[in-house]
């Protein structure tokens, strides 16, 4: 009688170590979900006079009536949003940078010098970055640019002897100039508007590189690439440095390749990171993040106070992902949803199907004004159109 009741149990058992040893060891979504905020990349879409528009395979479209409005030749071709314009950086033609209204006028057409890898306008004046430097010009009508020159004053040299700090300063905004000791170092600039609500900065490069956690007008703290247990300080208002250890985990250090945090206020900055984990018997390179589900394990947000520096966590579920984050909510995607979080407790607070992400299939999250908008990373078609502000 007893081998009777013991064989099912053992048959029960061997079942569930068979299920969970699949769960943790063989099974894993292959879907892909790309988040562009986490990528030092230029997002694809940008909000102008409360409408959305897109730049795909060369066509700027109207998200919502999906008339193209303009057509550009540069395949690397980045838009940005300004002054109820569109702002278009074309290398294609001798007019690099153009403006045009959501109706596909053009406005505005300039004679660049060089190539941008990035530019911020505010008023009639454009800070315009470069793989060697910030350049500011005045936007003198709507054909002509006039140079200003950026005056740095210096700040200070750091303890650790990696740079020399210099500061420019005027009504439009601000520049940093990380001038790196090592010749075989790159120059980093930073530049912000004059209410510090964007900041465009340069790429990362080698482990001396900058990441720029926060840009104010008294102060600003920042890390060095590959070395996030140590985050420095500069008050501008005290003229002194301090640095602080951060109580870091092991897999908080997987941060993804990009040089500002992912959300940032006067109060706290935000970060989010992954811990990976292999579920295939085929040999592959370590990496620190990925877009791949297979070798995802759990996401963090990893939340820091500006002002003590003090560090919380909010983790994931496997195969869970973070799509967005601010000072008040998170949205994931899990299991053919979309999930809100409340950032204080973790609880979700609503929930949307998410029926457009397939098995197979390969998607990219972009955030712009109110929305996240889904595309399909082979088509570049939009797929679905997610409300922040409902969630």
């Amino acid at each position: 009688m007893k081998k009777k009741r013991i064989i099912p149990l053992v048959i029960a058992l061997i079942i569930v170590f068979a299920a969970l040893f699949y769960r943790f060891n063989i099974y894993y979504p292959d879907i892909t979900l790309k988040v562009t905020a986490l990528y030092d990349e230029h997002p694809n879409v940008v909000e102008c006079e409360n409408e959305y528009f897109i730049l795909s395979d060369g066509k700027i479209t109207n998200a919502d009536s999906k008339e193209v409005i303009y057509s550009v030749a540069d395949e690397n071709s980045f838009i940005k949003s300004y002054n109820d314009l569109i702002w278009i950086f074309d290398s294609s033609c001798n007019d690099k940078l153009k403006a045009i209204d959501k109706n596909g006028n053009l406005k505005k057409h300039y004679l660049f010098p060089g190539d941008s890898i990035d530019f911020l306008i505010n008023d009639d004046v454009i800070f315009d970055l470069t793989s060697d430097e910030m350049i500011m010009y005045r936007l003198t009508d709507d054909t002509h640019l006039k140079k200003i020159n950026i005056d740095y004053s210096f700040v200070f040299h750091s303890n650790d002897n990696r740079f020399d700090l210099y500061k420019y300063s005027c009504e439009y905004g601000e520049c940093l100039f990380f001038d790196m000791t090592d010749d075989n170092d790159i120059d980093i600039y930073f530049a912000t508007d004059e209410n510090y609500n964007e900041i465009i900065g340069s790429k990362k490069s080698g482990s001396n590189c900058i990441d720029l956690y926060s840009f104010g007008k008294d102060s600003i703290i920042y890390a060095y690439y590959l070395n996030y247990n140590n985050l420095f300080e500069y008050s501008f208002k005290d003229n002194n440095s301090k640095g602080s250890i951060l109580e870091l985990k092991d897999h908080v250090k997987n941060f993804y390749q990009r040089k500002l945090p992912y959300y940032s206020n006067k109060d706290l900055m935000i970060l989010i990171t992954q811990e990976i984990k292999y579920r295939s018997l085929r040999r592959e390179p370590p990496v620190s993040f990925s877009d791949e589900m297979e070798k995802h394990n759990h996401d963090y947000a990893v939340i820091i106070d500006k002002n003590d520096f003090e560090v919380k966590e909010k983790k994931t579920k496997t195969f869970e992902r973070i799509i967005y984050v601010d000072s008040e909510k998170a949205i994931t995607y899990y299991k053919g949803k979309y999930l809100t979080y409340s950032l204080n407790n973790w609880k979700v607070t609503d929930k949307q199907s998410a029926s457009e992400i397939k098995e197979g299939g390969s998607y990219n999250f972009v955030t712009c004004g109110d929305y996240i908008f889904v595309f399909d990373n082979d088509s570049d078609e939009l797929l679905n159109k997610i409300s922040i502000s409902d969630t």
